[in-house]
């Protein structure tokens, strides 16, 4: 979570962040400040002002890089009430290693349109979304509905590709994991291939999904690992709700819920060819492939209609 502590009164008009809850500070109020402090965790990033002296050392340039990249990542597009993040898939996987990098804890969510409907519908699942640190839009019905509010969001930023894509990293840069979710033997596929996969992956720990909530030791095991991704698979809302429980007892770590991405890897569910994804159409080959899902998908009608409704009212995304 981000904060500004400010040196003058002339400071006092700055703007909060809904998604991160941080103050955002114009150029003007940067230049009255004179010298700001944005944390960030337990990383401090200085911030001085040298407008005065119309000169810049290259630390302060690359101080002001720093601030830059981090507005950015404060930018967001609410949809019926969810803060998604301005951002692309790379930029998200950049942002969450700086993060691991720097021992920030952070809550990861991914919603799609059924995510947004149960938030809409209950205000606990809300609550579960307005505690994470990022929500991403892993759907392309929230990217077109964002689209059709009027403040686009540049593509897509799946769960399953996020986790994909840290592994990648997390290969090179040696990172510890910690795996929660799935059967037994769906858990032990996933753990298997991420072995022959990203050999240099620590799994630290891991746990299926089927525990007694009130009674275990899964929270003390992953805080005495110190993993630096936490991986939940427990499908929506369990896996957001298990997060938030528990996040207080960790000091840092990625904690993600990632829903059916473990079936992935493990193999026992087959993710829809590129072409599929290209077109946009994942989640009907889903469906094909689980009907049992169709239930499920009714609420992309539903989504769609609130979507347009809003756009006739006027009611465009706020900016």
């Amino acid at each position: 979570m981000f904060f500004v502590r400010k040196r003058s009164a002339n400071a006092a008009a700055a703007t909060r962040c809904f998604l991160c809850e941080s103050v955002v500070l114009t150029q003007r109020q940067q230049h009255d400040v004179g010298h700001s402090v944005i944390a960030t965790g337990r990383g401090v990033l200085r911030l001085s002002s040298s407008i005065s002296a119309g000169v810049q050392t290259p630390a302060e340039r690359s101080e002001k890089g720093n601030k830059e990249r981090f507005e950015h990542y404060m930018k967001h597009v609410t949809i019926m009430g969810v803060p998604f993040l301005h951002s692309n898939q790379q930029e998200f996987v950049d942002l969450l290693v700086n993060r691991i990098e720097h021992e920030e804890k952070t809550f990861v969510i991914t919603a799609n349109p059924e995510v947004v409907m149960q938030a809409n519908e209950s205000p606990t699942v809300m609550n579960y979304l307005k505690q994470a640190t990022y929500i991403c839009a892993d759907g392309i019905g929230v990217v077109k509905a964002a689209q059709i509010l009027g403040d686009p969001l540049p593509e897509r930023v799946t769960g399953y590709d996020t986790m994909v894509r840290l592994l990648e990293v997390g290969n090179k840069k040696r990172f510890k994991i910690y795996l929660l979710g799935a059967q037994n033997e769906t858990l032990e596929k996933t753990i298997k291939n991420i072995n022959q996969t990203y050999p240099n992956v620590d799994i630290v720990g891991y746990h299926d999904g089927f525990f007694d909530w009130n009674k275990n030791d899964i929270a003390n095991e992953i805080a005495a690992s110190k993993p630096d991704l936490v991986f939940v698979a427990l499908g929506v809302p369990r896996q957001e709700k298990w997060i938030t429980e528990n996040l207080d007892q960790f000091s840092k770590g990625v904690f993600m819920g990632v829903g059916g991405s473990f079936d992935v890897i493990a193999g026992t569910v087959k993710r829809a060819p590129v072409i599929w994804q290209k077109l946009n159409l994942e989640w009907l080959y889903r469906l094909l492939r689980q009907p049992s899902r169709f239930g499920r998908m009714l609420v992309l009608p539903r989504f769609a209609l609130k979507v347009f409704a809003l756009k006739i009212k006027g009611q465009g995304a706020p900016k």
